[in-house]
């Protein structure tokens, strides 16, 4: 097993990077460009609309705790929905 690690070893110690040797020289580097500075100054106005909605629905099982005031059950359904809307300027 000695063997195989040895081996192993050997093979992955000789593999290195290549290195070519017909590249071109490599140019200069160039500097980033500056970043432009923000100039707009117009008027915006804007809306946005929307509307939502959802059913529920739930099953409220009877309590058996021995409490006898609590001891119903029930179903119960809500459908709730609404509109929105509204705008910004600036």
């Amino acid at each position: 097993m000695s063997k195989r690690i040895l081996a192993g070893l050997a093979i992955a110690f000789t593999c290195g990077a290549a290195h070519a040797a017909d590249l071109p020289a490599r140019g200069p580097s160039y500097k980033a460009l500056a970043p432009s500075v923000y100039d707009w100054s117009g008027f915006y106005a804007g809306g946005y609309v929307g509307y939502g909605w959802a059913k529920t629905q739930a099953t409220d099982l009877p309590d058996y705790s021995g409490v006898p005031w609590y001891q119903i059950g029930g179903q119960f359904s809500t459908s709730p929905s609404s509109f929105n809307g509204g705008g910004q300027a600036g």
